[in-house]
């Protein structure tokens, strides 16, 4: 890959960088596709911004528990929940 131009670095703590990984898509994507806007746009607005921020505390939580769904762990996610509606929704009319 390197020979290639790419670069692969190799992580000690692969976790971490998932979880990394899980925190943009489990908030920035929803949203993005929810206000059809940039990840510029959605950090630049306040409202928005403190949205994601709260789904992301709300996903770190989950991380805490060191577990993978926040049903098992009992950890409220009320605007993960909210996004995931909304997102459904979404899904639906772009269906229909």
């Amino acid at each position: 890959m390197r020979s290639g131009g790419l670069k692969c670095p190799v992580e000690p703590d692969l976790r971490a960088d998932i979880w990394l990984k899980l925190l943009g898509n489990i908030s920035f994507n929803p949203i993005s596709a929810l206000a059809r806007a940039t990840m510029r746009q959605m950090c630049r607005h306040g409202g928005t911004r403190q949205v994601i921020e709260t789904m992301m505390t709300e996903t770190l939580a989950v991380a805490a528990a060191v577990v993978e769904l926040a049903e098992i762990t009992g950890v409220e996610v009320p605007t993960l929940r909210t996004v995931h509606a909304l997102s459904g929704l979404l899904a639906l009319r772009s269906a229909a």
